[in-house]
């Protein structure tokens, strides 16, 4: 599984984002049962002052992508049934595939 905070910011298709993870685990003989993209959470409170300058740009993508503000900057993108949906999934593979080698 690959969690990845808002991938669908960036326009990233996530068949390509899975096939680029795919191709990754083929390098290293790795054979996921499954994966999967998820949103993630944006504190912004614990962001570096470094990254002080991305910031601004980071929460305008937010807020354009319709997000809004969980509490004073935290942005929450996770899709709770997507990952609830795609955990079932997950389930049901390892459970036929449990079933499979008895």
């Amino acid at each position: 599984m690959s969690c990845l905070s808002c991938a669908n910011l960036r326009g990233v298709d996530e068949t390509q984002q899975i096939d680029v993870y795919e191709e990754e685990a083929v390098k290293y003989n790795l054979q996921p049962v499954a994966l999967g993209l998820f949103g993630g959470v944006y504190d912004f409170n614990r962001w570096p002052s470094w990254a002080g300058k991305a910031k601004p740009m980071a929460k305008q993508q937010l807020d354009e992508a319709g997000f809004k503000e969980a509490k004073p900057g935290v942005y929450d993108t996770r899709d709770w049934n997507a990952i609830c949906n795609w955990a079932k999934e997950l389930a049901q593979k390892v459970r036929s595939s449990a079933d499979f080698e008895k």
